[in-house]
């Protein structure tokens, strides 16, 4: 091994007359080696440093929402952003309820950018991926969960990326599931394994979750009660934004004309503190406490909760959510908070439709498939004949789904126990004639 002395650029271009020593092996090519907190310090040195993008005279949560527009293009405009600012700002250790953010759209439409994003300003660098097991992801939210100094984190958060209905329900494992239905209420969170000698291991897996999908996850059969913990935020490429999307953004300040900006091109070095200090104020925390019991009781504190809100216990998977924007001056007051998330869960519905993929397709495909007999059977009730059944072949339904499913437009295969509960929803029941429409 011998000692070379390294010369590297200045700005200008020129060798630099300061060298570097490193360690060169022999034999081998001359390159130095370098620390993986050196080549962090060196990118450091290069990187924007988010303190460029804060302004001391706005407050908290509009210096964030700032930060998202210049990272993340939300179709939902200001309802959108208020959520996902609102969302990344949870007090996690005085939460009760934290449902699970779901950002989905199309391969490049930045829903993973917002997971990582939201990743930096907590503090937290961990990023669930397809292979991790049940009892990893177990592990990294019993993790987090807790600071050094053994108190809880009010910062604490998991992202996972690329989520799709088979980790969860088709080949997955069920135990992780399980976890994530239960770690959405602090209630519900603590899960056990038990060893042999008959003592119990206690694991805490409460915290904010965010994860990212191509796949319509609150629409997927056997996903029912994941669906109703998930707060959808949509995402897609700008060129498919409608005209009110981008005037929608423009009045939020958004420049559509600027490149946005990428995580890993800014420092994100003590950004996680200025959450940290705010929820270590015991005032703060008391605020967001007020609120939530006010927002918990609404007719008592004589708010309107909309129809929209009612079902499936939106409103209660939210009122965190809600808290955490009105007790840091997101939003004025409850009202305005429960309006806003009103006003994001309608558009969310409108973008995405309440029918699944699956279902859709199916439904084309039945109609096709029976328009002949359709038809005839139209003509017969018309001269009084008698009218044929209306039966579609099982081989060929099957074969349809599962050329869907390898195309990659639907996530369920061609299985009976997958499309018999959506086929008897439409009204169809499989018999020794096949599939038959039931009058």
């Amino acid at each position: 091994m011998t000692v070379q002395n390294f010369f590297p650029l200045d700005d200008s271009g020129s060798d630099s007359p300061k060298a570097v020593q490193a360690e060169v092996f022999d034999g081998e090519p001359g390159f130095p080696t370098i620390s993986q907190a050196e080549i962090d310090a060196l990118f450091a040195d290069e990187q924007d440093n988010w303190l460029e993008y804060w302004d001391d005279n706005r407050s908290i949560p509009d210096n964030f929402q700032k930060i998202i527009t210049k990272i993340v293009i939300l179709p939902g405009g200001k309802p959108a952003y208020d959520i996902a600012t609102a969302y990344l700002m949870i007090p996690s250790q005085v939460a009760r309820i934290i449902p699970i953010l779901f950002c989905h759209g199309q391969r490049g439409s930045g829903k993973s950018t917002l997971g990582l994003l939201i990743n930096a300003i907590r503090g937290n660098d961990f990023v669930v991926s397809p292979s991790d097991t049940f009892a990893s992801i177990r592990n990294q939210l019993n993790q987090v969960h807790l600071l050094d100094s053994g108190s809880l984190n009010p910062t604490s958060c998991i992202v996972w990326d690329n989520v799709s209905p088979e980790t969860l329900l088709l080949g997955g494992d069920k135990r992780l599931y399980n976890m994530i239905l239960a770690g959405y209420n602090r209630a519900t969170s603590q899960i056990s394994i038990a060893y042999t000698d008959g003592t119990n291991m206690t694991f805490q897996v409460f915290s904010p979750k965010v994860i990212s999908s191509v796949y319509p996850l609150q629409s997927i059969n056997g996903l029912e009660e994941l669906a109703r913990r998930l707060l959808i935020l949509p995402h897609k490429p700008i060129s498919e934004f409608h005209r009110s999307e981008i005037l929608a953004l423009e009045s939020l300040g958004v420049n559509l004309n600027e490149d946005l900006l990428a995580t890993d091109s800014i420092c994100w070095d003590g950004i996680d503190n200025v959450l940290s200090v705010y929820w270590s104020d015991r005032s703060n925390v008391m605020r967001f406490v007020r609120y939530r019991s006010i927002l918990s009781r609404p007719q008592k504190n004589k708010l309107t909760v909309p129809t929209l809100l009612s079902k499936d216990a939106r409103y209660q998977t939210c009122i965190d959510v809600l808290a955490t924007g009105v007790s840091t001056g997101l939003w004025s007051d409850c009202q305005s908070a429960i309006d806003a998330l009103a006003e994001h869960i309608t558009s969310v519905e409108s973008s995405l439709g309440s029918e699944s993929p699956l279902a859709s397709k199916l439904r084309d495909f039945l109609e096709n498939e029976t328009k002949a007999i359709d038809e005839y059977n139209q003509m017969a009730i018309e001269g009084n004949r008698t009218l044929l059944p209306v039966t579609v072949s099982p081989t060929k339904l099957k074969s349809a789904v599962e050329s869907w499913h390898n195309a990659g437009e639907i996530p369920e295969r061609g299985n009976v126990a997958t499309i018999k509960p959506v086929l008897e929803a439409m009204g169809w029941h499989l018999t020794k004639q096949g599939w038959t429409k039931v009058n």
